[in-house]
């Protein structure tokens, strides 16, 4: 059974009771906002929101963007017909939403100087300054890398939630998958050695902080992902990563390098070769597919080594691998 945790800010329902002695209601009725979530976005085109969904994570801002509180809600109750009830002043109010693994990421706020990342502040912290971050620790190179293998991570937002008297009234919040998973196979392995081979696999991107609409902040550091799990088998190699969003313009690299003497075999542009296939031509059908695998067939003729590469099933294009 999933636990069940709820985290309403008491800020919230002092601002609902200061709203009723204003206006001298009595018997007072809290107004509240009331949201209800979609997870539409995905290869299948249903909402899978009560499916894959275990926890929320709600950062309510007021109209002009200030910080207000958080509210969180996970278990069972979260289903597809789940309405979130937030009690605040009737109004208009900006959300933030995050839901999946949120113990791999970090809410925070950035600040001017030399980029500091800090807590949320109560009627200080403005949208524009949030932040949520994958929770990293120093790589090698410069790199940054992930903690853990993150879970899954959904987000949304919403610049025009109302707060009303009337219980019928809901905002609905579409939120999106913000984590992929990356499947590299080679085969041709046999062509560099006589031994069990192992190729350097390794995925480089500036997408482990997001603003408060989900877009990239470009700004932090490159992100270093290395596979969780490689399984090899008579010269075919299999290669599991975990990353985040892939972005069209967003720049996200994934090399393989030879180990014995760190020669790249493969170093190129993940999303500009995603994008030959017809099948991902824009942003909405990269962000609707989980997992993409990239198929790498190494071979050799008379000018030298070949690369072959077809993504999910489509093949690519051939690349003569620059060996400098």
């Amino acid at each position: 059974m999933k636990g069940i945790s709820v985290n309403i800010m008491v800020v919230l329902f002092s601002f609902c009771m200061q709203g009723c002695i204003r206006e001298d209601i009595m018997p007072c009725k809290d107004s509240v906002l009331s949201l209800r979530y979609r997870y539409t976005l995905n290869n299948r085109y249903e909402n899978l929101f009560g499916a894959d969904v275990s926890e929320i994570e709600v950062y309510v801002f007021d109209e002009s963007g200030r910080y207000l509180g958080l509210f969180s809600e996970a278990g069972d109750v979260l289903t597809n017909d789940y309405v979130m009830s937030v009690p605040l002043p009737e109004g208009n109010y900006q959300i933030v939403v995050y839901g999946g693994g949120l113990n791999m990421f970090s809410a925070g706020a950035v600040g001017s100087g030399a980029d500091p990342f800090g807590g949320l502040v109560k009627g200080v912290t403005e949208i524009g300054d949030f932040r949520m971050m994958l929770d990293n620790a120093e790589g090698d190179a410069g790199y940054v890398v992930p903690q853990a293998v993150p879970d899954d991570l959904f987000a949304g937002y919403e610049g025009n939630a109302v707060s009303s008297f009337d219980t019928g009234k809901v905002t609905d919040v579409d939120l999106m998958k913000n984590t992929k998973n990356i499947i590299v196979r080679i085969t041709g392995t046999e062509l560099f050695a006589h031994v069990p081979f192992v190729p350097d696999i390794y995925i480089t991107s500036a997408n482990g902080r997001y603003k408060f609409e989900n877009s990239i902040d470009e700004a932090y550091r490159i992100f270093k992902y290395v596979p969780f799990q490689i399984t090899t088998k008579a010269g075919k190699l299999e290669a599991n990563l975990r990353m985040m969003r892939l972005v069209i313009g967003n720049r996200s690299m994934i090399t393989v390098k030879n180990p014995l003497t760190s020669e790249p075999i493969y170093n190129l542009d993940m999303i500009e070769k995603i994008r030959l296939n017809p099948k991902y031509s824009s942003q909405e059908d990269i962000d609707r597919e989980d997992t993409f695998v990239f198929d790498i067939n190494i071979t050799d003729n008379d000018h030298g080594i070949i690369v072959s590469l077809s993504i999910n099933g489509w093949e690519i294009n051939e690349v003569v691998p620059a060996l400098n």
